[in-house]
């Protein structure tokens, strides 16, 4: 089984996770302050305005993160996946 590079697999990931992540912050109402704003933080921010965009920070990498997980794990497993006797059990 020819396996993807993980460096392709983390690339997928911030495509798919990102896309989840815009999914999420648009279902929710999350409001992402403009880029002129980011150059004011912190003096002109208000409390409001730094949780929604930590919160859509958070999402966002938080996806990133679990789809490379999932992609990492499907494609290349986990060694504790196995039992940890195969020769028990059932039909032995």
């Amino acid at each position: 089984m020819n396996n993807p590079s993980p460096f392709l697999l983390f690339c997928g990931s911030i495509l798919i996770g990102s896309v989840f992540a815009v999914a999420i912050i648009w279902l929710f109402g999350i409001e992402i302050s403009a880029f002129e704003r980011f150059s004011q933080f912190p003096e002109k921010w208000t409390l409001l305005e730094f949780i929604w965009n930590a919160t859509a920070g958070i999402i966002l990498i938080g996806s990133i993160r679990a789809v490379y997980v999932a992609l990492n794990g499907h494609y290349y497993g986990d060694a504790s996946d196995e039992p940890p006797n195969p020769g028990a059990g059932w039909g032995s």
